[in-house]
């Protein structure tokens, strides 16, 4: 490049080029000629960069054709799993559904059992409760039934029948005695 620049600045400042006085088929010729020059300096490192330039372009072409490939396949992945991803969120809502009716029918067993073991152990304690509560009553009875008994046979016994009951009493130990 640095012969192109200095071919031209001495092309430039060349003294027919500026003349005024020649022919106007002289300054035509060397403006034919500077052209020429400048074609056959210029040729190949233009065409060099001309190429190099075409080539970076057709590179960057294939570069974006790929990436643009690329980007398309992940948007139809994205796409298709957007598209599934309703879906799995229908799944994951029916299995939620499921897991709900078995944990309420798990708790309502439970409760259910534990229901009837309430109810087992509170007839349990009833019939604990009722059990001692007629012992108590009997005992009760008993004792009001003696007391009684006591009282009357006190009210209506005389002294004959308490002499008469001593006898009896002393005739049985005699006869166990074998006297």
């Amino acid at each position: 490049m640095n012969r192109i620049t200095v071919s031209l600045i001495l092309l430039g400042f060349s003294t027919p080029a500026f003349a005024g006085g020649g022919s106007t088929m002289g300054q035509f010729i060397n403006l034919f000629l500077l052209f020429a020059i400048l074609a056959v300096l210029t040729k190949k490192p233009i065409g060099n960069l001309l190429s190099k330039r075409s080539k970076s372009i057709e590179d960057e072409l294939k570069d974006s054709q790929a990436q643009l490939l690329s980007a398309q396949a992940k948007l139809q992945e994205v796409n298709a799993e957007l598209a599934n991803m309703s879906d799995k969120i229908a799944a994951m809502e029916n299995k939620a559904k499921n897991d709900i009716a078995v944990m309420q029918k798990d708790i309502l067993d439970s409760a259910d059992r534990d229901v009837k073991r309430i109810k087992e152990s509170a007839k349990r304690s009833i019939d604990e409760e009722l059990a001692r509560a007629k012992m108590a009553l009997q005992k009760e009875a008993v004792l009001a039934a003696v007391d009684l008994a006591a009282e009357s046979i006190r009210k209506n016994i005389t002294d004959s029948d308490n002499k008469r009951l001593s006898d009896d009493l002393i005739a049985a130990a005699r006869g166990q005695h074998g006297h």
